[in-house]
């Protein structure tokens, strides 16, 4: 797998203005799947495991992936495109 050289967590303050953090305070698990391309960046994400009952948490969470920068996967010197899935724990307090 690609190595990260940049990979912050979500945004706490978006996720504490969503619905599940106001009303439902209950957390969840979301799974999110993503490439890293040739160059680095990460592509073709999505959601694989929902956050249940707030679906703004997954656009937060996979906005957050999108901005994620690795050094890419090298085959014989040569980089590679990778993939594969994260999961995010997230728990309100």
């Amino acid at each position: 797998m690609a190595q990260a050289i940049y990979a912050p967590d979500p945004d706490k303050k978006k996720l504490q203005a969503t619905k599940a953090a106001m009303f439902d305070r209950r957390g969840g698990v979301n799974k999110t799947y993503f490439c890293v391309s040739e160059q680095g960046k990460v592509v073709d994400v999505r959601t694989t495991k929902k956050f249940p009952g707030d679906p703004q948490v997954d656009k937060i969470i996979r906005d957050t992936v999108k901005k994620w920068r690795f050094r890419p996967f090298l085959v014989g010197g040569k980089p590679r495109k990778t993939c594969t899935t994260y999961t995010f724990e997230i728990h309100f307090k």
